[in-house]
C-alpha cells in the first residue's frame, strides 16, 4: 500500500513539474510574440506618424531651406536637442523631428554646401511643439518652379538705397501717429469680425502681411508712403502683450517705419500693434526683440529676409503691389488664428 502511495506521489509531482514547465514555455513564447508584435506596432506608428497627418492639418512653404546656425544668446531652451530649420519665406521656426523615418535624408538635403543647390517645398504640421513646428515632408521643387522662384533670391545683399538711417517721405505729428496706431489696432480680426481686417490677434506668423496692410492704410490717409523696418535675430524672441500674453519666436519681423515730428526734430518711429500699445522708437522696437540687426526698406517691400547657411547669408525679396497676397494672408490664412502658435 505504501508503495502504491509513493508511486502516486511521484507521479503527482512529475505531473506538476511537467505542467509548470509547459506554463513557463508558454509564457516565454507568448511574451516573445507580444514583444515582437509591440515592436512591429511601434515601427508602424513611427513610420505612419508623419505620413498619415490629414492635409487640413498641414501647411507648406516653397523656397530656400537650411539647417539653422544659431549663435545668439536668446536661443530658447525649447530649441535644445532639436534640429532647427529655417525656410526663408516665413518668419516661423521649424524643426526636423529626429524620429522621422526620413530624418537622415532630409538632413542631408538641407545641409548641402554651397546652398542653395535646390529650392524645396517644406510641409509642416500646424500643431506647434514648444512654439516650433515639426516638418512632415520635404520635396525638391520641379525645375520650372525653381526657375520661377529664383528671381527673388540673391547671394548678395541688395543695394540699401535708403540706408539704415532712411527717412520716410513725409512727417506726421505724434497725435496723428497715435490715432493711426489705434485705428490699425482696432482692425483686429477678432474684434471687427469682418473683412478686410488685420489679424493682430495672431503673432505666430504673417507680420509681413500685417505691415503691408498698414502701409496701404498709411498711404491712403496721409497721401505719402511710409517705410518698412525688418529685424533679424538668432533667433528673435519677443514677449507679446495683452490680450495674447505669450512669447513669440521668429527668424525675422517687420513693421511700418514712419517719421514723427518731435521737439528735437523728426525721428523714426515704428507702428507695431502686435508688440506695443503705441508708436515706439526704432531702438525700443529692436531692443524688445533682443536684436540690433535690421534693414530699412521702402514701403513696397513685402518680404526682405535672409538666412545663414554656415558660410554666408542668402537673401529673399518679395513684393505685393496689388495687395493680393496681403489680402489672402490677412483675411483667409490668419483670420481665425490666435496666440503665438499655429492652432495651439
Amino acid at each position: 500500500m505504501k508503495n502504491v502511495n509513493l508511486v502516486k506521489s511521484i507521479f503527482s509531482h512529475t505531473q506538476k513539474a511537467l505542467f509548470m514547465s509547459l506554463v513557463l514555455i508558454l509564457l516565454v513564447t507568448t511574451g516573445c510574440q507580444n514583444s515582437d508584435e509591440l515592436k512591429t506596432k511601434n515601427e508602424i506608428t513611427s513610420a505612419e506618424k508623419y505620413s498619415n497627418i490629414p492635409v487640413e492639418e498641414t501647411m507648406s512653404f516653397e523656397g530656400f531651406a537650411s539647417i539653422a546656425k544659431y549663435d545668439g544668446k536668446n536661443v530658447p531652451t525649447s530649441f535644445e536637442g532639436k534640429t532647427i530649420v529655417q525656410v526663408i519665406v516665413t518668419p516661423r521656426i521649424l524643426f526636423l523631428p529626429k524620429d522621422h523615418p526620413k530624418y537622415d535624408d532630409f538632413y542631408q538635403m538641407l545641409s548641402k554646401q554651397p546652398a542653395p543647390e535646390n529650392l524645396f517645398k517644406v510641409i509642416i504640421h500646424d500643431k506647434a511643439v514648444d512654439g516650433i513646428f515639426p516638418i512632415v515632408d520635404i520635396k525638391v521643387l520641379p525645375t520650372e518652379k525653381q526657375q520661377e522662384l529664383r528671381k527673388n533670391y540673391s547671394d548678395e545683399e541688395l543695394s540699401q538705397e535708403e540706408g539704415n538711417n532712411a527717412r520716410s517721405l513725409g512727417v506726421i505729428s505724434m497725435s496723428q501717429a497715435t490715432n493711426f496706431f489705434n485705428d490699425m489696432k482696432n482692425l483686429r480680426c477678432d474684434l471687427i469680425n469682418q473683412c478686410p481686417c488685420i489679424p493682430f490677434q495672431y503673432a505666430g506668423d504673417g507680420c509681413f502681411a500685417r505691415a503691408h496692410a498698414m502701409r496701404k492704410e498709411f498711404k491712403a490717409r496721409f497721401g505719402f508712403d511710409c517705410q518698412k523696418i525688418f529685424s533679424y535675430g538668432n533667433p528673435i524672441v519677443a514677449s507679446v502683450p495683452s490680450p495674447l500674453n505669450c512669447t513669440a519666436t521668429w527668424n525675422y519681423h517687420v513693421a511700418p517705419l514712419v517719421q514723427i515730428q518731435t521737439s528735437s526734430g523728426p525721428k523714426n518711429y515704428v507702428i507695431d500693434p502686435g508688440l506695443f500699445t503705441g508708436p515706439v522708437t526704432a531702438t525700443a522696437w529692436l531692443n524688445h526683440q533682443g536684436t540690433n540687426d535690421y534693414r530699412t526698406k521702402s514701403g513696397n517691400y513685402y518680404v526682405y529676409n535672409k538666412v545663414y547657411n554656415g558660410l554666408y547669408y542668402y537673401y529673399y525679396t518679395e513684393f505685393d503691389d496689388d495687395y493680393s497676397k496681403t489680402n489672402v494672408a490677412n483675411n483667409i490664412t490668419y483670420t481665425f488664428q490666435s496666440g503665438c502658435n499655429w492652432l495651439v
